[in-house]
C-alpha cells in the first residue's frame, strides 16, 4: 500500500494567521487557568496542533494518491459482472433521464467535464459497453463448458479473451465518471464471495439431500455467471479492492488533517452569528472533507485556495439552517445582510433610527418587501431558551399567560372554595346540596325543577329551602367568615360595601 508520511518540519500557510493559527490565541487565555483543560474547543486545538502542516508538494502527493486509487478502485470494482451490470443499469437510467446525471457522475463547471459533455461521452460509451457485456457472458459461458468437458487449452483461451473485454468494458464505463460506493461495492461482492464458498464447500462434503445440492448448484451457478469469476477470483478482488479503499482514504486523512487550521481560521470570523465555535469547526470539517473528493489536482490550484471556497460555503449554509429558530431561506438570509448594512448606515447618517419612509428613499425595494425584511430582521426568542447558570430555569417560564386566570386571582378563588365549604358544613345535608346545586359550586347550576326531581319535590319547595338556607347563611358567624370576600365598589373612595 503507497503512504505518503507526516512532514518532520511545519510549514505554514501564506493566508493563515501569523499565530500559526488560532490555537495560540486559546493557549494565551487558558495557560495561567489549568482548570480549563477541560474545556473541549482548548483540547481540540491541543490536539490539533500535534498534526504539522503539509508542504505543496505533500498536498500535491497525497492529492494525487487520492485520485490515481479512487480510479484504480473503480477499475477493479467494473471488471466485476456484479458491478458492471449494476452500473450499466444506472447508466441506461440516467441516458433515459430516469435519474439526474449531476447526482451520479462527477461534473464540474470546466469545459471538458460540464453536465452536456458527461452526458455526450456518456451517449457514445454505453452502446460499446453493453456490447462488450453481451459479450462477456457468451465468452464466461463457453469457459465453463470448456472446463466441465475437459478442454483445458480452450477455456484459457476463452479465459484470456474473456479478461481483455472485462478490462476494457471497465475502462469505457470509468470514463463516464460514475460514482461508486466503495463501501457498498465491497460489502456486496464479500458477501458474493463468502456465499460462493459456502456453496462450494457444501456441494464437496456431499451433505444435504438430492433436491438441496441441485439447489445448491443453481444457485452457485447464478452467482459465477453473474459475476464471470470463480470463488477464488472474487476473493482477490475483494482484498484488492479492500486496500486499494484503504490507501485512498489514507491519502483523504492525510489531506484533510493537514489542513484542519485552515478550518479553524475560517471559522473565527463567522462567531457570534448564531453557531458555537466548535459548531462551526465542525461544519468547516465538513466543506474540507468534500473538498477532498472535489479537488482535481490536475488543474495545477493550491488545495488550501480551493478548500478555503468549500469551508466558507459549508460554514454559511450551516449558519442558514440552525442559527435561527425560524429558518429563513438562503437567498434571504443574503439579502438579510445586506438590509443590515443598510439600517446601520442610514442610523449612523441620520442619527436616529430610520423610519420606513426613510428606508424607501434608500433602497429600490418595495414598501412590502422592506415590511418583510423589518419582520425578518426581528430574530425570534424560543421559549424552551434556558436561563440561569444552571440552565433548569426555561424564558417562557416567566412569560404570564394570558389564557389563565392570574396567580392572586386563583388563590382567591382557592380560599373562598375553602371558606364556603366550612360555611356550608354548618347546613343540614338536604340544604346543603341544594345550595351546591342550585349556584353551581361543584359544576354548572341547576334550575328548580331539575333540582326538584332529583330530591322527588316541587319546584316550589326547592325555592322555599333556598331561601331557608341563604337567610341562615347572612346572620351570625357565617356571615363573618365570608364577608371579606364580598367584592367593593368605591368610585368615590367611601368603599360601600354592595
Amino acid at each position: 500500500m503507497r503512504r505518503i508520511l507526516f512532514p518532520s518540519m511545519a510549514h505554514a500557510e501564506d493566508f493563515i494567521d501569523d499565530d500559526t493559527g488560532a490555537e495560540r490565541q486559546f493557549d494565551a487565555h487558558g495557560a495561567a487557568d489549568g482548570s480549563r483543560i477541560d474545556d473541549p474547543v482548548r483540547m481540540y486545538m491541543m490536539q490539533m496542533g500535534e498534526i504539522p502542516l503539509l508542504t505543496r508538494e505533500e498536498e500535491n502527493a497525497a492529492a494525487w494518491q487520492i485520485r490515481s486509487e479512487r480510479r484504480r478502485f473503480r477499475l477493479l470494482a467494473l471488471e466485476s459482472g456484479t458491478v458492471l451490470a449494476a452500473t450499466t443499469k444506472k447508466l441506461c437510467a440516467i441516458r433515459d433521464k430516469k435519474c439526474r446525471l449531476d447526482r451520479n457522475i462527477d461534473v464540474s463547471t470546466t469545459k471538458e467535464n460540464t453536465v452536456e459533455a458527461a452526458r455526450a461521452r456518456l451517449e457514445a460509451v454505453l452502446p460499446t459497453v453493453q456490447e462488450l457485456r453481451a459479450r462477456n457472458a457468451a465468452t464466461y459461458s463457453e469457459v465453463l463448458t470448456g472446463r466441465k468437458r475437459g478442454h483445458t487449452r480452450i477455456a484459457a483461451h476463452e479465459q484470456q479473451r474473456l479478461q481483455r473485454d472485462r478490462r476494457k468494458a471497465a475502462v469505457l464505463a470509468e470514463e463516464t465518471g460514475v460514482y461508486l460506493n466503495r463501501d457498498t461495492v465491497i460489502a456486496q461482492l464479500a458477501a458474493d464471495r463468502d456465499r460462493m464458498e459456502e456453496l462450494s464447500l457444501l456441494l464437496k462434503t456431499g451433505e444435504g439431500s438430492k433436491e438441496e445440492r441441485r439447489m445448491w448448484r443453481k444457485e452457485l451457478s447464478i452467482l459465477l455467471t453473474r459475476g464471470q469469476e470463480t470463488p477464488a477470483s472474487l476473493r482477490r478482488r475483494v482484498a484488492a479492492l479492500v486496500e486499494t479503499r484503504d490507501a485512498c482514504e489514507e491519502g483523504r486523512r492525510i489531506l484533510s488533517s493537514g489542513n484542519l487550521r485552515l478550518v479553524v481560521s475560517v471559522a473565527k470570523r463567522y462567531r457570534n452569528k448564531g453557531l458555537s465555535f466548535l459548531d462551526l469547526i465542525q461544519e468547516g470539517n465538513t466543506g474540507l472533507l468534500r473538498a477532498v473528493d472535489k479537488f482535481d489536482v490536475r488543474r495545477g490550484f493550491k488545495f488550501s485556495t480551493y478548500s478555503t471556497w468549500w469551508i466558507r460555503q459549508a460554514i454559511t449554509r450551516a449558519i442558514a439552517d440552525h442559527s435561527r429558530d425560524v429558518r429563513l431561506p438562503v437567498h434571504q438570509i443574503d439579502q438579510l445582510g445586506g438590509f443590515r448594512q443598510l439600517l446601520r448606515n442610514l442610523t449612523q447618517d441620520l442619527g436616529h433610527e430610520p423610519t420606513l419612509e426613510e428606508i424607501i428613499g434608500a433602497t429600490e425595494m418595495s414598501t412590502e418587501q422592506i415590511q418583510i425584511m423589518l419582520s425578518a430582521v426581528r430574530v425570534p426568542v424560543s421559549l424552551n431558551k434556558p436561563i440561569g447558570g444552571n440552565g433548569e430555569t426555561e424564558w417562557g417560564e416567566f412569560l404570564l399567560d394570558e389564557s389563565e386566570p392570574p396567580p392572586w386571582e386563583t388563590s382567591h378563588q382557592h380560599q373562598l372554595r375553602a371558606r364556603l365549604e366550612e360555611v356550608l358544613r354548618t347546613l343540614p345535608q338536604r340544604d346543603r346540596e341544594v345550595i351546591r346545586l342550585r349556584y353551581g359550586l361543584d359544576g354548572a347550576p341547576l334550575t328548580l325543577q331539575e333540582i326538584g326531581k332529583i330530591f322527588s319535590v316541587s319546584r316550589e319547595r326547592v325555592r322555599q329551602i333556598e331561601g331557608k338556607s341563604v337567610r341562615k347563611l347572612q346572620v351570625g358567624n357565617r356571615s363573618k367568615i365570608l364577608e371579606g370576600f364580598l367584592e367593593t365598589d368605591t368610585p368615590d373612595g367611601n368603599g360601600q360595601e354592595e
